[in-house]
């Protein structure tokens, strides 16, 4: 017994009961914190969910929209070499073209940026999944923004080089955008700038639709990773 009488048997039960109910209490901070980590991380990839689906929904209409003006723009450098191309098979292929302009792709990364930002990424526990996702956000998108912004402005250039050889019609209450007429055709078919802005426009059309199909598969694929994931939770 020691010399304040207290036995030295209780003071290092008690010390070892002060010694686990700290470490009880590191413990259940640290499984708390555990929780709140995996029910965060459930949120962000359910976010991302929403940010990819809302993404493919902003792609699906490059690929037509892209199919179909490389398909013209091949079809008017291919007319224009021949002899005697036909006038109205051109304003045809034009006017098939008026409606549809141009369309801007707008990539939805709202989540991952808030990520970025808030140094929260780690807490998607999956390398892989982890790995996959910055690689869509980082890489993916903005090569398909870049893409359609040398899309829309190559499309610019185009139409600007063949004002001088059209002109629209008399708009009506049937069409939202007037038809437009060849006035010169002459001279539209042997202007080499615009033979050159046209190549130019097919290729930029052609090189987007191969992103955004490749694009929307790589949407599609890490939508199923997600879904998985939280299937597995």
């Amino acid at each position: 017994m020691p010399k304040n009488g207290v036995p030295i048997k209780r003071l290092a039960l008690e010390v070892l009961a002060i010694f686990l109910g700290v470490t009880a209490g590191f413990l259940a901070d640290d499984y708390r914190d555990y929780l709140n980590d995996r029910r965060r991380e459930r949120e962000i990839l359910q976010q991302l969910l929403e940010d990819l689906a809302l993404d493919s929904a902003d792609i699906a209409p490059l690929i037509p929209l892209s199919a179909n003006r490389a398909r013209a723009m091949l079809w008017l450098n291919n007319s224009a070499s021949q002899p005697n191309p036909s006038v109205d098979s051109w304003s045809a292929v034009l006017n098939g073209m008026r409606s549809g302009m141009f369309f801007t792709y707008e990539p939805s990364a709202h989540t991952y940026s808030a990520l970025k930002a808030s140094g929260d990424l780690g807490l998607i526990r999956d390398r892989q999944l982890r790995d996959t996702i910055v690689y869509y956000y980082e890489d993916r998108q903005p090569v398909l923004e870049d893409n359609n912004w040398g899309a829309v402005n190559a499309e610019i250039r185009w139409r600007e080089e063949l004002a001088p050889y059209v002109e629209p019609q008399p708009a009506t209450s049937l069409y939202r955008y007037p038809e437009v007429h060849v006035t010169d055709p002459n001279g539209l078919f042997a202007d080499p700038t615009l033979r050159n802005a046209s190549v130019l426009l097919g290729s930029w059309y052609s090189f987007q639709e191969s992103n955004a199909r490749s694009m929307r598969a790589t949407n599609a694929s890490l939508k199923a990773a997600i879904r998985a994931k939280l299937v597995r939770w």
